[in-house]
C-alpha cells in the first residue's frame, strides 16, 4: 500500500515539489524577461513583437496554475524562452539601440539564453537543473555588468542619443533604389554646436505646427522676416470640404493647472475677411478642450485678441489651436502670450535650441541651384558623384568641396576669361559605387559634363546610408553593443570593414564609369575622400585595391587624406565629435584644392 502511494506520488503533477521553488523563480524569470523586451518593443519594435511578449509574458504566469510535472513545465518554459528570444533577435537585427540603452537589450538575450540552459539542465536530474538555472541567473547578471563596465572604459566612443537627426526624406526609384525628390529640402538638427558651425533653428520651427487632416485640404506655413522674429503666415492651397479644423496651427509648449485662470493673448490679420476658430486644448488624445473655444471673424488689418480663460485640466502638454480650414484667405499671426492671470508668470515652455545645417536640391535631385540641361559653349562642367560625404551631410551648401572647387576654378581665368565652370553635386547619403554608376548613366547624358568626379570611401558607404528611423539619422560611429563578450559588437571599425574583395567589385563598377563618362565626351576622376587615419577603417584596403587597379585604365586617383591628416589632426576635421564623423568644411576645403590641383596638373581642363 505504501509503495503505491509513493509510485503514485511520482507520476502525480505534483510530483517534484522539492524543485517548486526552482520553478516558480524560473517562470517569475521568464515573465521578467518577457516584460522587459516588451517595454523594448514600446519604443522600437512593431505590434508583433510587442504582442508577441505580452503572450509570452501571460503563457508564463499560466504555468502557474497548469498543473504538470518539473520536466514538462520546464520544457514549456524552453519552448516559451525560444519564442521570446527568437523574437526578440528578429526585432535587434532591424533596430537596435546604442548604450546605455542596449544593456537593457543585451540583459534580455542573456536571460533568455540562461533560462534555456537551465531547462535543458532540468532534463539531466532536478538538482542539475536548479544548479544551472541560479548559475545562468548569476552568469548571466554578471555577463550584463561586464558590459556596462566595458561600455563606459571601452576605447570606443559612445554617441549622445538623438544628437543629430535628419529632416527630409528620400523617394523610390526604380533603377537607383532611392533619390532625392526635385526641388525639395531637408536639415540635419544637432542639439548642440561645440564648433559655432551650424545655424541656430528659428525658434518658431520648433514652437508652431501645421497640420492638413484631410486630404482635399492642403496649406503651408511660412516664418515670415521680422523685427522680433514672430509672425507666422498659413497659405490656405486647398479646402475642397469647408472644415475648420481640416487646417489646423497649433502654438505647442503650454503647461496648465486645473482651475487656474490664464490669460491668452495675440494678433491676428488675413488677406481677406475670414472666420477664425482658436482655442486651447490637448496635444495628445483625445485632444480634449482646455477651457476656451470660440469663432471669430478677422479683417486684414492688425487687431489684438485677449480672452480670459480657467483651465478645466492639469495638462503639461497643452497648446494652443488655430483652426482654418474652412476658408481660402491666408492668415498671419503674431504676438502669442499665455500667463497666469493672478500671478502673470507665462505658461510657455520655450524648446531646447536646436543647429540646423540646410540643403536644398534642384529639379534633378542634386544639392544646389538648378543648372540648364544645355550646356552652354562657354561652360567647362563637372558632375560629382558620391554619398553623404560628397553630398556634404553636416556642412553648409557653400562650404562643400563641389561649391569650393567651382569657386576655385573660377577665381583665376586670366588665361580664358570666357570660360566658366559648374561644378553640380549629385552626391547621395547612401549610394554604393554601383548606385553612382547607375545615376552616371540616367544623368551623364542630360548634363554632358566635361569632367565626372568620383568621391569614393572605405565602406563603399553601406553603414553611412541617411535612413531615417524614429527620425534620427544614423552614423557609422553609433556603438551598438551586441554581445560584446563573445566578439559580436557593431563597433566603428566592425561597420566599417569590407574586405578586398568588395573593393576589387567597386574597381569594376568604377572601370564601368568610365567607359560610360567617355561615351558622354567626360573624363573620370575618383579619389579617396578620407579625413581619417588609414587603421580607422579599411582604408588601406581601400588605397590598396583601388589605387594599383586604376593604373594604367585612364583615370586618375587621388587620396586627399595623404595632404589632409599631415596638416591636421583627424578629430579636428569631422562635423560633431558626438554623433556625425563625415568630413567638415575644412576636410572639404582641403579637398576642393587638391582635386583643382589634379585637374590643372593633368590638364584635364
Amino acid at each position: 500500500m505504501t509503495s503505491q502511494s509513493v509510485k503514485h506520488n511520482r507520476n502525480s503533477p505534483d510530483a517534484g515539489q522539492a524543485s517548486s521553488p526552482a520553478r516558480t523563480f524560473a517562470m517569475i524569470w521568464l515573465m521578467l524577461m518577457a516584460l522587459l523586451q516588451w517595454l523594448v518593443f514600446v519604443q522600437t519594435g512593431t505590434f508583433e513583437n510587442r504582442l508577441i511578449g505580452v503572450l509570452v509574458a501571460g503563457s508564463s504566469g499560466l504555468l502557474f496554475l497548469i498543473p504538470l510535472n518539473s520536466i514538462r513545465r520546464f520544457l514549456a518554459l524552453a519552448v516559451l524562452g525560444v519564442i521570446a528570444c527568437g523574437n526578440f533577435i528578429s526585432h535587434l537585427l532591424v533596430s537596435s539601440d546604442p548604450f546605455p540603452a542596449r544593456l537593457l537589450q543585451i540583459s534580455v538575450i542573456y536571460g533568455y539564453l540562461g533560462l534555456l540552459v537551465a531547462a535543458v539542465g532540468q532534463l539531466l536530474g532536478r538538482r542539475i537543473g536548479t544548479g544551472l538555472l541560479v548559475s545562468a541567473f548569476v552568469g548571466a547578471t554578471g555577463l550584463v555588468a561586464i558590459e556596462g563596465v566595458l561600455g563606459v572604459i571601452g576605447p570606443h566612443r559612445t554617441v549622445k542619443a538623438n544628437i543629430v537627426r535628419w529632416e527630409g526624406g528620400t523617394r523610390p526609384h526604380p533603377v537607383l533604389e532611392e533619390s532625392y525628390p526635385p526641388n525639395s529640402v531637408a536639415r540635419t538638427i544637432y542639439l548642440s554646436n561645440p564648433r559655432g558651425y551650424f545655424e541656430t533653428s528659428d525658434p518658431r520651427s520648433t514652437q508652431w505646427r501645421l497640420g492638413s487632416n484631410h486630404p482635399g485640404s492642403a496649406a503651408r506655413l511660412l516664418l515670415l522676416e521680422s523685427e522680433f522674429h514672430d509672425v507666422v503666415r498659413v497659405e490656405i492651397d486647398r479646402a475642397e470640404v469647408p472644415t475648420t479644423w481640416h487646417v489646423q496651427l497649433t502654438y505647442d509648449g503650454l503647461a496648465l493647472k486645473r482651475g487656474v485662470r490664464y490669460q491668452l493673448s495675440f494678433k491676428a490679420r488675413a488677406d481677406n475677411v475670414r472666420p477664425f476658430s482658436y482655442g486651447v486644448s490637448q496635444a495628445h488624445p483625445p485632444w480634449d478642450n482646455l477651457g476656451w473655444y470660440e469663432q471669430i471673424d478677422i479683417g486684414t488689418e492688425w487687431e489684438e485678441y485677449s480672452r480670459i480663460f480657467r483651465a478645466t485640466a492639469t495638462d503639461d502638454e497643452a497648446r494652443m489651436t488655430f483652426d482654418l480650414g474652412d476658408a481660402i484667405p491666408a492668415v498671419e499671426i503674431k504676438t502669442v502670450v499665455i500667463h497666469q492671470l493672478d500671478s502673470g508668470q507665462s505658461v510657455v515652455s520655450t524648446p531646447p535650441p536646436e543647429y540646423a545645417v540646410s540643403y536644398r536640391f534642384n529639379d534633378h535631385g542634386c544639392r544646389g541651384p538648378d543648372y540648364p540641361v544645355e550646356k552652354p559653349a562657354n561652360v567647362r562642367r563637372i558632375l560629382v558623384l558620391g554619398d553623404s560625404f560628397a553630398l556634404g551631410v553636416g556642412v553648409h551648401e557653400r562650404d562643400t568641396f563641389s561649391a569650393q572647387l567651382e569657386r576655385t576654378l573660377n577665381k583665376d581665368l586670366s588665361e580664358s576669361p570666357e570660360i566658366r565652370y559648374e561644378v553640380i553635386n549629385c552626391g547621395v547619403s547612401g549610394y554604393s559605387t554601383t548606385q553612382e554608376r547607375a545615376l552616371l548613366e540616367i544623368i551623364g547624358p542630360e548634363y554632358r559634363p566635361d569632367v565626372v568626379v568620383l568621391a569614393m570611401v572605405s565602406n563603399d558607404d553601406s553603414s553611412w546610408r541617411s535612413d531615417v528611423n524614429n527620425g534620427y539619422f544614423h552614423t557609422p560611429n553609433k556603438y551598438e553593443y551586441f554581445f560584446n563578450i563573445f566578439g559580436l559588437t557593431q563597433s566603428y571599425r566592425h561597420e566599417m570593414q569590407k574586405p578586398p574583395a568588395d573593393f576589387r567589385e567597386s574597381l569594376q563598377q568604377v572601370l564601368q564609369m568610365r567607359d560610360i563618362a567617355q561615351r558622354i565626351d567626360a573624363k573620370l576622376v575618383a579619389f579617396a575622400f578620407r579625413p581619417h587615419p588609414l587603421d580607422a577603417g579599411p582604408w588601406r584596403a581601400l588605397i590598396d585595391t583601388i589605387a594599383p587597379g586604376l593604373r594604367g585604365s585612364g583615370v586618375p586617383w587621388l587620396d586627399v587624406g595623404e595632404l589632409l591628416l599631415s596638416q591636421h589632426d583627424w578629430q579636428s576635421l569631422i562635423v560633431h565629435p558626438d554623433g556625425d564623423m563625415h568630413p567638415n568644411e575644412i576636410a572639404h576645403l582641403s579637398a576642393a584644392e587638391q582635386i583643382a590641383d589634379l585637374l590643372h596638373a593633368q590638364k584635364i581642363l
